[in-house]
């Protein structure tokens, strides 16, 4: 589950050290974040509707705000990354830097290697940013900023090879897209997988196959997914009471959506607004 950035803060750093058969529990996107990674070490494979990448050592990562991916181990060793979600304000930022068609194309591709001179170089750029976190003052903020900026640009700067992908674009993966689109739109109104299935002009049994094969979810715990995710970002945004969050999220009752919340989650929607808010 994708936790939103707090209100306070334009960036969320998270430095993850799991054992090597970690996999992600479920497909997710970072709703209204960006993110950029760096692969410490691990090899990772990044699932998503359309391609799939490899991911080792030394690579870099861009997962744009709204792709829906699993990751999942490749090999044994302990899976080390360090990643950092940005909100579309910084996203904006960079843009006027490098450029709108720069920016899409690093996240088109995903992931890919750097010379060893640039990937030193991310290294000290990622180390920088983590303290700046651990150590967060007035002015971490725009020093992060800063660091993200010259994370973009040595990207650009120091690619090396191009990425190990894998990409499918057969008409079941095309299918999914739509699906996922479909979802993501109508999430509020608690769509079956029956009504995702007629929209999108294919039986439901195959949508359930679609969501089992390629992103190794249900489609029931892939649309919670979504639900909670929005409904995290009200909690910890806006000022709107339990029952209209519930309402806003495609739930019927107050009660049915603190259950469905605690059960994700492990507190109670009230809980997680006051400790995020703390």
């Amino acid at each position: 589950m994708t936790v939103p950035i707090h209100p306070d803060y334009n960036f969320k750093v998270n430095h993850k050290l799991m054992d090597n058969h970690y996999s992600m529990r479920a497909a997710e996107s970072y709703g209204n974040m960006y993110g950029i990674g760096y692969m410490i070490s691990g090899d990772r494979m990044i699932i998503t509707p359309d391609k799939t990448v490899m991911v080792h050592p030394g690579t870099i990562q861009f997962m744009h705000k709204n792709l829906i991916h699993h990751t999942t181990y490749i090999s044994e060793g302990i899976y080390e990354n360090i990643g950092i979600k940005f909100r579309e304000s910084v996203a904006e930022h960079i843009i006027k830097i490098i450029g709108q068609e720069k920016f899409d194309m690093l996240y088109d591709q995903i992931s890919f290697t750097l010379t060893t001179e640039a990937t030193e170089h991310i290294d000290q750029i990622m180390k920088l940013i983590e303290y700046e976190w651990n150590n967060y003052d007035t002015y971490s903020n725009t020093i992060i900023e800063s660091l993200t900026v010259q994370f973009f640009v040595t990207a650009l700067r120091g690619q090396s090879v191009s990425p190990q992908i894998d990409t499918i674009l057969k008409k079941q993966h095309l299918s999914l897209i739509d699906a996922i689109h479909y979802v993501q739109c109508h999430y509020a109104d608690d769509p079956s997988l029956k009504e995702t299935a007629k929209a999108v002009h294919i039986s439901d049994a195959y949508l359930s196959r679609l969501f089992t094969s390629q992103l190794d979810t249900t489609y029931s715990s892939f649309l919670t997914e979504i639900k909670i995710s929005h409904a995290m970002e009200l909690l910890l945004n806006t000022k709107l009471t339990i029952a209209e969050i519930a309402g806003q999220c495609g739930y019927s009752n107050s009660n049915y959506f603190s259950d469905a919340f605690k059960k994700s989650i492990g507190i109670s929607p009230l809980q997680y607004r006051k400790g995020r808010n703390a």
